[in-house]
C-alpha cells in the first residue's frame, strides 16, 4: 500500500514538472475580468492572483529568492525550480496596473525569458540601470 502511494505521488510530481509549459506567454491589460487561473501581476499587487513583485502587500510564491526590484525577481524566478516558483511561471498571462521601467523590463522579461536570462547581469547590474532610470527611490512603495 505505501508502495502504491508513493508510485502514485512519484507520478503526480513527475507529471507536474514536467507539464509543458504555454507555447507563448503574452501581456494582458489589467482590469477587472483578467483570466484568474492563467495570470501573473508584476510590479504591483492584486487580491487574489499570485505577484512577482517588490512591493508591500505581494502575492509572491513562497521560497523565490528576494530583489529590490520586481524585475529582479522575475529573472530569479526563471531560474529557480521551486514548486511554488514554478507554478507561477506557467501562467500564460502577465499584467501590470502602470509603467515604469521596472514594471516595464518586469512584463518584458516575463514574456521574452530565453532573451532576458541571455542578458541577466545580475542584481548589482539591474540595481545599477534601475538606479540610472530613478527607479530605485520606490523600492518599498
Amino acid at each position: 500500500l505505501i508502495t502504491a502511494a508513493f508510485m502514485f505521488g512519484a507520478r503526480l510530481l513527475y507529471q507536474f514538472y514536467n507539464s509543458p509549459e504555454p507555447d507563448s506567454y503574452n501581456y494582458t491589460p489589467w482590469n477587472s475580468e483578467l483570466p484568474e487561473d492563467d495570470t501573473v501581476v508584476v510590479d504591483c499587487t492584486h487580491p487574489t492572483l499570485p505577484t512577482l513583485s517588490h512591493h508591500r502587500g505581494h502575492n509572491n510564491p513562497p521560497g523565490i529568492r528576494g530583489s529590490d526590484t520586481s524585475t529582479g525577481l522575475v529573472l530569479n524566478a526563471l531560474s529557480q525550480w521551486n514548486r511554488d516558483v514554478v507554478v507561477v511561471m506557467h501562467k500564460r498571462y502577465v499584467t501590470t496596473n502602470h509603467f515604469d521601467i521596472d514594471s516595464f523590463l518586469s512584463v518584458w522579461c516575463y514574456i521574452n525569458r530565453k532573451e532576458a536570462l541571455e542578458h541577466d547581469g545580475g542584481e548589482a547590474g539591474l540595481a545599477a540601470g534601475l538606479s540610472w532610470w530613478g527607479c530605485l527611490d520606490c523600492r518599498n512603495s
